[in-house]
């Protein structure tokens, strides 16, 4: 949904929403690079952080990173947010 969202001209935002199982900060990467495979157009990431999310601060520390360190994903991923 998110590559469609952004090649209709939206922005596309990858979530992340699960709680103490599911995605993996491997899936978001791989997510984010199928992202990047198959538009040229901006999106964004959210990772949530309710206190329930036990993965939120090592997700909120190297998903940045991440972004930066990959320059394809950086000029695409317009924005990163946190929500709860």
């Amino acid at each position: 949904l998110t590559i469609a969202v952004s090649e209709a001209g939206g922005l596309g935002v990858l979530s992340h929403v699960t709680l103490s199982e599911g995605i993996t900060l491997n899936q978001i990467q791989e997510s984010m690079k199928t992202v990047v495979e198959y538009t040229d157009k901006p999106f964004g990431l959210n990772i949530r952080t309710a206190s329930l999310q036990p993965d939120a601060i090592k997700l909120c520390r190297r998903i940045p990173k991440f972004i930066m360190d990959n320059p394809k994903i950086k000029d695409q991923c317009t924005y990163l947010i946190t929500s709860a």
